[in-house]
């Protein structure tokens, strides 16, 4: 990553005494990154000298990112043959990625062209259950515990709630997802 950094200070800065005690920046502004157009607090704050101006901070970053080396369609598993790393000069606060393993194995949400710059929101998690999947239905209460066979009657991540139909009794249940090709029943 190279950055590039420009601070505006007010010229009133030079009529302010010397402050004999390192200055203190605080944000003043909620950008969740540091890139941009920043605004802080100049401070110093010592026993003799006390004063406080506000600053303007410019920053740009040059560093890798990920864009799709060839067309990823809708709903497509994300490889790390489909990424490609770029230089990009970030002006403005963005969702980007700079590592691959942030990518691979997710999904896309929408097309994604060759070239285009990859951000998560055009990213979602994979499924750990699969609509059509045969999941093992976990009950649990207390010390006992039981088990069985099911089919997934609908896709399925982390701590979801789906509909899952028991393969004995061929009734329909509500279960939550805690693993790969598992789901507990909730009582």
């Amino acid at each position: 990553m190279v950055p590039n950094i420009k601070v505006n200070i007010p010229k009133a800065i030079s009529s302010l005494p010397h402050c004999p005690e390192p200055i203190r920046f605080t944000a003043q502004d909620n950008q969740s990154q540091p890139v941009g157009r920043l605004k802080r607090q100049v401070k110093c704050e010592s026993p003799t000298v006390n004063w406080r101006l506000n600053a303007t901070v410019y920053v740009q970053l040059t560093l890798p990112v990920m864009v799709a080396r060839t067309l990823i369609h809708r709903d497509e598993l994300i490889t790390r043959g489909m990424l490609d790393s770029q230089m990009l000069q970030l002006k403005a606060p963005k969702n980007i990625i700079t590592n691959a393993d942030q990518v691979i194995g997710l999904h896309a949400i929408r097309r994604i062209r060759q070239g285009q710059l990859i951000t998560e929101n055009l990213l979602k998690k994979p499924f750990l259950i699969n609509k059509g999947d045969q999941v093992l239905i976990v009950a649990k209460k207390g010390k006992f515990e039981a088990s069985t066979k099911g089919i997934a009657l609908e896709h399925g991540k982390m701590h979801e709630q789906i509909r899952v139909e028991n393969t004995a009794t061929q009734k329909v249940i509500h279960a939550r997802v805690f693993a790969q090709g598992k789901v507990e029943t909730i009582f």
